[in-house]
This record gives C-alpha cells, structure tokens and sequence, in this order.
C-alpha cells in the first residue's frame, strides 16, 4: 500500500501585489505632485493679485486727494484731468474685482470702485450746486457739504477693507510690505 500524499499547492500567489503597490505608490505621487503645483500657481495669482491691489489702493487715494483738493476749481481743463484721473483709478480697482480671487475680495474692490465714483459724484454736485445760477441757500450748501463728507468716509472704509484683504504683500526679497 503506497502512501498518499497530499495535493501539493503553490507557495506563491498569481496576484502580483509587488506591481499594485508600485501603482498606487505611483499614482500617489503624480496626485500629490498635481496638489502641489495647483498650490504654487494659486498662490503666484494671489501675489500677483496682491501687487495689483497695492497699485490700485495707491491709485485711488491719490484720486481721493486730488478730487478733494481741486473739486471746487472753476478751469474745466483742470476739472476735466481730475475727473480722467478718478476714472483712471475707479477703472483699475474695476480690474482688480474682476480678478480677485475670491468673492470677498471681488466685492471689497468693487465697493471701493464704487465709493470712488460717489466720491466724484459728490464733488460735481457740489460745484454744479456753487456755480449755478441761483445762489445757493445755506441749507443746500450745508446738504452739500455732508453729501461730501459721507462720500469720503465711504471711500476712506472702503479702501480700509480692501487693504485688510490685501493684507501684507510678500516681496521678492522675502520682506512683508505692509499696505
């Protein structure tokens, strides 16, 4: 009588596990490499975003003092530069809602774009109201002044947050500039 022996089976398995874990392995890092890209991209369009704001927040407030010094001057070429000046800078806080990155941000530029035009608004007012042909009483001159000062507390809050969503803008050199 002969011994019988067991079915003899294979030690190893038809499965190649060694390949599947070099897969995911692989396909790891191809997502995490995909993640860190998508990171340094968003944050050069944030910085470039920031850039762009530091000029236009300069832009404005230098309309805003310009408009406020020379909104009474009576030469129309004088007033016509002002006016051209103010748009100019209503115009690139335009541009920069239109790229913000984000709805806060969009809204924070376009409110301030929009101060800036009430602003300009205001001071025509005034001066048509000074330089019609009916002198004005003192309660529309008082109206016209609080109309003024309104408007320019608007657009002083408005580039206050505008500038606290820009935040410190990192420079080349490492250094914050801080807006």
């Amino acid at each position: 009588m002969g011994v019988a022996t067991a079915p003899s089976s294979s030690s190893g398995s038809s499965t190649p596990w060694g390949w599947i874990a070099a897969l995911v392995i692989l396909l790891l890092v191809v997502v995490a490499a995909v993640l860190m890209r998508q990171r340094s991209v968003r944050r050069k369009v944030e910085h470039a975003w920031q850039l762009e704001g530091a000029a236009a927040v300069d832009r404005a407030r230098s309309a805003r003092d310009v408009l406020v010094r020379d909104s009474g001057d009576v030469d129309q070429a004088r007033r016509t530069a002002v006016g051209q000046h103010v748009e100019s800078a209503a115009d690139a806080l335009d541009r920069l809602a239109a790229s913000a990155p984000n709805d806060g941000d969009r809204s924070a530029a376009a409110s301030t774009a929009e101060a800036l035009r009430g602003l300009k608004f205001a001071a025509e007012a005034d001066r048509l109201l000074r330089e019609g042909a009916t002198p004005p009483t003192g309660e529309q001159l008082q109206e016209a002044d609080q109309s003024s000062r309104d408007r320019i507390d608007d657009l002083d809050r408005a580039l206050g947050r505008l500038e606290a969503r820009l935040g410190a803008v990192p420079t080349k050199l490492g250094h914050d500039a801080r807006l």
